[in-house]
């Protein structure tokens, strides 16, 4: 199961890898159209709700690659076996609830907007649901990722303590 979690944050990062090609010919394409005097509230926001499936579909993909923000100035001088204490208290302590509790908040607002069709307020505007529904889905897959993560600082801190590494420091 945690295999099948961490293939698919793989593939969402991959989709958010294209993503960002994607994002780059929109914004040359809209640029350009602007000069034509040709411009279309609809292509500003499709711009945005792609760079938010960028950041917000990519997040577990960051985790599990350990590309995820981090204080390498304090973590540099610790030892393997503490860092990974550190990040199993900070993942079930923190990253876990709060991924969860965002999920539930922006899936209820996702499902609010999905029923009420909300559209942006802008002539020509888009749908509203479908970008409030990729901050739930980001969100639900950080915290998958971060459930892998937990185990596996689990297995590392336990193997490193039954094979008798120095497990202070």
């Amino acid at each position: 199961m945690l295999t099948y979690i961490s293939k698919l944050n793989a593939w969402f990062g991959k989709l958010a890898a294209y993503t960002v090609l994607a994002v780059v010919l929109l914004c040359v394409a809209t640029a350009i159209l602007r000069k034509f005097g040709i411009g279309s509230n609809a292509l500003l926001e499709l711009q945005w709700y792609l760079f938010s499936l960028v950041f917000l579909l990519s997040a577990g993909h960051c985790l599990a690659n350990d590309e995820h923000v981090r204080v390498n100035v304090l973590s540099q001088h610790l030892k393997p076996y503490t860092r990974s204490v550190i990040d199993l208290l900070g993942h079930v302590l923190f990253l876990l609830p709060l991924s969860l509790v965002l999920c539930y908040l922006s899936g209820m607002d996702a499902w609010q907007v999905w029923q009420s069709a909300e559209r942006s307020a802008d002539a020509g505007g888009l749908l509203r649901w479908p970008v409030k529904a990729l901050i739930p889905l980001g969100f639900l897959l950080l915290a998958l990722q971060t459930i892998v993560s937990i185990v596996l600082q689990w297995q590392a801190i336990h193997s490193n303590a039954n094979n008798g590494i120095n497990t202070h420091g």
